[in-house]
Order: C-alpha cells, then structure tokens, then sequence
C-alpha cells in the first residue's frame, strides 16, 4: 500500500488553540488546514506541534476537524497527557505524528526507551545548521559558487552508539556516510 508522507514545521501551532479564537487565529487556521488538505498526507509529521497530548488532541479537533489524528504512547485507560513524561520532549514545541483518521487503528509509535536501548544514546543528537552545513558541504565537494540548501540527515549518528562489541552491526559507518551528492544548490 503507498503512503504519501509529509513534514511541515508549524511555527507557534499552540497559537491556534482557542476556545474563543480570533479572527486571526480562525484565518491561520483555516490556512493551516487547506494546505494540509491540499497535500493530502496519509501520514504528516509536525514539528513545532503544541506541548502535549491534550494540546496535540485538541488541534486535531480545532484545526483538522479530526481528518488526521496524533499517534501518541498513551494506552487503553490512560487519560490524555498521563504519558507526557514518557515523550523525553522538553520546551513548547513538541514532534508530533498524525495520520489519517482511517489508518489511525493500524498505527502505533515506538517508544523513545526503545530508540535509547538500540542506539545507546540518551537524547536526540543536536547540531546547528551552521555546523551541519559546513560538514556536508565540505563533504559533498561543493565548488565555492554553490550553497547546500537543505539537509536530510537519516540515521543514527555514526560516532556515537552502543560499544563495537555490543553492537551487532559493528564497525560503526563513519558520519554523515549516507550522504550522495546531488545538483541541488545555488550558484552565485
């Protein structure tokens, strides 16, 4: 069966939750929607989503109109929010998973203990595109007149993980190893 799967960083999506929204907010929202309609995704990665369950919950239900539903940790006879905790998610803005409200029976998301006991790694590795893009340029070969636009990273970090001899698919590559180079850039 294919899937169509779709990422969009939602700045400041807390803004649309209201039980009283503005004008504004209804215009926002009402946009936000649209898109997502327009792309149609059977599954839609949010980042910068709204700050826990009950708030993921409840932009499914203000923004969606419940089209695309969070795929969240919580289990029968948990209360929405009871496993926020379990997310390892600090600050405001959250990772969210949202499918299609039909597929949502089939669905289910790993939980981040899990990710921690495959890769030996307590957080989410963090890089500034600044660094990152130095990397990958310099590793691409780039010539000076083009400029890395965007950068997929997929995988786990390959310098860090669990020792070579707990490591079942040991040697470890080395980082950024999945890249290729591309034509995409801009030149000067």
């Amino acid at each position: 069966m294919p899937l169509k799967v779709t990422t969009w960083n939602l700045e400041h999506s807390h803004r649309l939750l209201s039980a009283n929204p503005s004008t504004n907010v209804l215009d926002r929202r009402g946009r936000v929607r649209a898109t997502i309609e327009s792309i149609d995704p059977d599954i839609l990665c949010i980042q910068e989503g709204p700050k826990g369950e009950q708030a993921i919950d409840d932009f499914c239900t203000q923004v969606l109109d419940r089209r695309w539903v969070p795929i969240l940790l919580r289990q029968d006879g948990d209360a929405l929010g009871d496993r926020d905790k379990e997310y390892q998610t600090k600050g405001n803005q959250w990772i969210w998973f949202l499918v299609r409200l039909a597929l949502a029976p089939d669905c289910w998301l790993q939980s981040p203990d899990t990710w921690q006991a495959f890769t030996g790694m307590g957080t989410w590795p963090v890089h500034f595109w600044g660094e990152e893009k130095a990397m990958a340029e310099e590793l691409l070969g780039l010539p000076g007149n083009y400029e890395l636009t965007a950068l997929l990273k997929i995988g786990v970090p390959g310098e860090k993980g669990l020792a070579p001899d707990k490591n079942p698919w040991a040697p470890r590559r080395p980082e950024f190893s999945w890249l290729h180079k591309n034509r995409f850039g801009n030149r000067d």
